[in-house]
């Protein structure tokens, strides 16, 4: 791996964001939780949420791992916990990260991800409504797992707020309506876990 090209393209990502934080916080966004995405740039750059985010001042982005606060909360399809309530002093504390890359390669990423990330979480069942993986269960866009996870840890405004950089984002929220009031009222891991299993066959 090139780390020279990566280290640019964390330097490129940083001052896009910088570019926009001159001007403040996005408009209507407070979240007292720090918000960062690995970028692996698999992706369209057109259709990239991650992009998106980055580029209107929601959340940091990162080309090249090392540069990744090491104690922030990855957000892990694979892994064996539920992200809850419990986790929110973790990422008031530390933060919480996306992983942003293709499906089509995350069985390979994601693992050697995990080595590096001591801490992640899975986010339990909903059903995405972005264009690109519409109605395939756990096939999230960058910002709706970023939101899913808000919501969940008790910011849903925050949460709600990222959502509305696509005009698709309130049909997350429409579908998944009751799934996520019940997991934003879980205390523990295990409690949404076992909200979960209402909305499993």
């Amino acid at each position: 791996m090139d780390m020279s090209r990566h280290r640019d393209r964390t330097l490129r990502l940083q001052r896009e964001l910088e570019r926009k934080a001159s001007d403040g916080r996005p408009e209507g966004f407070e979240c007292d939780i720090t918000i960062g995405i690995y970028m692996l740039e698999q992706c369209d750059p057109k259709k990239c949420s991650a992009k998106k985010l980055v580029r209107m001042g929601f959340a940091t982005g990162y080309g090249v791992m090392e540069d990744v606060p090491r104690k922030m909360v990855l957000l892990s399809p694979y892994s064996e916990k539920a992200i809850s309530r419990e986790d929110l002093p973790m990422a008031l504390g530390n933060g919480l990260l996306a992983l942003d890359c293709s499906w089509k390669k995350a069985d390979e990423i994601f693992p050697i991800i995990k080595r590096r990330r001591p801490v992640a979480r899975a986010l339990p069942f909903l059903v995405p409504v972005n264009p690109v993986n519409f109605g395939h269960p756990g096939m999230f866009s960058t910002v709706e797992a970023l939101a899913a996870a808000l919501i969940i840890l008790g910011r849903r405004a925050a949460g709600e707020r990222l959502l509305t950089i696509y005009n698709w984002g309130h049909n997350f929220l429409t579908v998944n309506e009751e799934p996520l009031r019940e997991y934003e009222k879980a205390m523990t891991s295990t409690e949404v876990v076992e909200a979960q299993a209402k909305f499993v066959d």
